[in-house]
C-alpha cells in the first residue's frame, strides 16, 4: 500500500477473512420470561396494579363523553379497542376464577381422603360456559345473547345448504 488510507491488496481467488475485534455481548434479561425472577402470581399482580384498571375506566368514560359531545355516530376505534380489551379481561378473570374454584374443590376432596381427579377439558369448558350464562343472566343480557347465537347458527346452516345446492348444480 502506498498510503495508509488505501485498501489492502487481497487475492480474489480466496475467501478473505478479516479479523474483527471480539466483544462480549451484554446479556439482556427480560423479567417476564426469566425463571430467576420467579413465577407470575396473577392474583398478586392484579391486586398490586388494580389502580390501572380504575385509570383505564376513567379514561374510557372521558373519551366516550368527549365523543358524545362531538355527536359522532361511528364509535372511535380507540374507544372500541379499550372497551373490547376491558370486556375480554373481565371474561378471562371469570374463567380464571372458575378454574381456581375447581382446583380448590379438588384439593379439599383430596385432603378428606379422596383420590385426585382431574376434570376433562370438556367438563371444564362446560363449567366456564355455565358461569358465562349465569353472568349474562345476572346482567339481563342472556336473551339477547341467545337470540344472536340462534341467528348466527341458522345463518350458518342456510349458508351451508346454499353451498351444497351450488356444488350439486356444478356437478350436473
Amino acid at each position: 500500500r502506498k498510503s495508509k488510507n488505501a485498501p489492502m491488496a487481497m487475492s480474489s481467488k480466496k475467501n478473505q477473512h478479516r479479523s474483527r475485534m471480539q466483544t462480549t455481548k451484554k446479556e439482556v434479561r427480560d423479567p417476564r420470561f426469566e425463571n430467576l425472577c420467579g413465577r407470575l402470581d396473577y392474583d398478586t399482580f392484579r391486586n398490586n396494579y388494580s389502580f390501572l384498571e380504575d385509570l383505564e375506566k376513567e379514561e374510557l368514560d372521558a373519551k366516550t363523553k368527549k365523543q358524545k359531545k362531538k355527536k359522532q355516530k361511528k364509535e372511535d376505534p380507540e374507544i372500541e379497542l379499550l372497551r373490547r380489551r376491558r370486556t375480554e379481561r373481565q371474561r378471562a378473570d371469570r374463567e380464571r376464577a372458575v378454574l381456581a374454584s375447581i382446583k380448590k374443590e379438588e384439593k379439599e376432596k383430596v385432603k378428606s381422603g379422596k383420590r385426585p381427579f382431574f376434570l376433562k377439558r370438556a367438563a371444564i369448558k362446560q363449567r366456564i360456559l355455565d358461569d358465562r350464562f349465569n353472568h349474562l343472566r345476572a346482567e339481563g343480557k342472556l336473551n339477547k345473547f341467545l337470540k344472536r347465537k340462534r341467528r348466527r347458527s341458522s345463518g350458518a346452516a342456510t349458508g351451508l345448504s346454499q353451498r351444497v345446492k351450488y356444488s350439486d348444480d356444478a356437478s350436473s
